[in-house]
């Protein structure tokens, strides 16, 4: 049961994932306390077509998650685009 996560997990995945929509990912996120976040151009795969996009969110999520005083609200955002062509 996802409700039960003993931490808030980040929903990762790309603006051009057919397979999990944003609107699931936003729901999981909702749901468990957790953080969505759409990397731009990053299919379903969204760790191997954009890894460093992904793992700037994956970096960012754990500094959050470390920070005193952390909101109990699940968040949405979109990843920002690395300058120069996708990765």
């Amino acid at each position: 049961d996802l409700r039960q996560l003993p931490v808030r997990p980040l929903v990762l995945g790309g603006a051009l994932d057919a397979v999990v929509p944003l609107s699931w990912r936003s729901r999981v996120a909702a749901m468990t306390g957790g953080t969505s976040v759409t990397v731009p151009r990053a299919a379903h795969n969204v760790l191997t077509t954009s890894p460093r996009r992904s793992a700037d969110a994956i970096a960012a999520h754990l500094r959050a998650g470390a920070a005193a005083g952390a909101g109990d609200r699940p968040t949405v955002r979109t990843a920002r685009p690395r300058p120069g062509p996708p990765r």
